[in-house]
């Protein structure tokens, strides 16, 4: 899940990165030449956008209000 992965800064958003940049995919690619047990890659690797996975995280100093309001949802 985290293989090419970038950080983005409280300024600048994270650079998408693809299949180029992914060591996994390589191998997957590599893997699934081999044997159909493998799946398609290329479901995933061709289209980025819809198949990436996105995380943040929340940097709370003072105020809690919205720490608390996660916690109860």
């Amino acid at each position: 899940m985290t293989d090419a992965s970038s950080v983005g800064t409280m300024k600048e958003p994270a650079k998408l990165l693809g299949s180029k940049e992914s060591t996994s995919f390589k191998i997957w690619e590599k893997l699934s030449k081999l044997s159909p047990s493998f799946g398609n890659p290329k479901a995933f690797n061709g289209n980025v956008t819809e198949s990436m996975w996105q995380s943040f995280t929340l940097t709370i100093n003072q105020n809690d209000a919205l720490f608390k309001w996660f916690e109860d949802y």
